[in-house]
C-alpha cells in the first residue's frame, strides 16, 4: 500500500470500530474534516480550535497545564497525527481517531504538549497537556464533521473495551473535561488555519 496516497491513508485510518453508544449524534458531511474555510485539514498545517463563542482551545497557566477556553488570539497552535509522533502527510477522515499536540506561550515561556485526558481522584476526567508520553501514549480524539464547517469532538476513554466520552466545560474552572454522562455531548468547534511568521512554529 502506498502510505502517501490520501485514499489509502483514509481507508486505513477509517477502519476503526467506533461506538458512540447510539447512532452518530450528528449528520456527517463529506469524507474528511474541514477547516473554517471549508478546506480539508492536513497534518502539516497549523490550526487553532475555535469555539462558537470565539474562544479558543488553550493552555491554562497552572502547575498542571490544563486545557482551557482561552480568549481569542491567545489559544494554542495545534497539529494532529495518527501516531503520537508526526509520520506522513495525511487528512482527518470523518469518524476517525487522531492525536492532537500543541504549543502556546504561558507566563513568557513557550509551552508544548500532547492533549490528553486523565482520571482524577474525584472521579472527573480533566483534559490536560502532557510532555511525557512514554510508556503510555496520550489520548486520541474522535472528530465528526458537521454542517457549516464545524466539527464535533469526542475523547477516547482508555478502558476495556475503549469507549468515547463527550467533552464539556467545567464552568467553575473554565477548563475542559471528559463528559461521562449518558448524553456524551461533544465539543463543537472549528479548525481555523493559521500561518505563523516569520516561520511556522513546529509543535512537538
Amino acid at each position: 500500500m502506498d502510505k502517501n496516497n490520501p485514499a489509502n491513508i483514509a481507508a486505513e485510518t477509517h477502519n476503526l470500530d467506533v461506538d458512540l453508544g447510539t447512532s452518530p449524534p450528528f449528520h456527517a458531511t463529506g469524507p474528511y474534516i474541514t477547516d473554517s474555510d471549508g478546506n480539508e485539514i492536513d497534518s502539516e498545517s497549523d490550526y487553532k480550535l475555535m469555539m462558537s463563542d470565539g474562544t479558543e482551545l488553550g493552555m491554562d497557566a497552572g502547575s498542571v497545564v490544563s486545557a482551557d477556553q482561552s480568549p481569542s488570539n491567545s489559544g494554542a497552535i495545534i497539529k494532529f497525527s495518527s501516531t503520537p509522533k508526526f509520520s506522513v502527510l495525511e487528512k482527518w477522515p470523518n469518524y476517525a481517531f487522531k492525536f492532537i499536540r500543541g504549543v502556546s506561550y504561558r507566563n513568557g515561556a513557550l509551552v508544548k504538549g500532547y492533549l490528553d485526558m486523565v482520571i482524577s481522584p474525584d472521579g472527573t476526567y480533566p483534559i490536560v497537556w502532557v510532555n511525557n508520553i512514554n510508556p503510555v501514549p496520550p489520548t486520541r480524539f474522535l472528530a465528526v464533521q458537521m454542517p457549516g464547517n464545524r466539527v464535533s469532538l469526542h475523547v477516547e476513554l482508555r478502558s476495556n473495551p475503549p469507549t468515547q466520552l463527550g467533552i464539556r466545560l467545567n464552568g467553575q474552572k473554565n477548563l475542559l473535561e471528559g463528559d461521562k454522562s449518558d448524553l456524551k455531548l461533544p465539543l463543537a468547534a472549528q479548525f481555523v488555519k493559521v500561518q505563523t511568521l516569520p516561520k511556522r512554529i513546529v509543535v512537538p
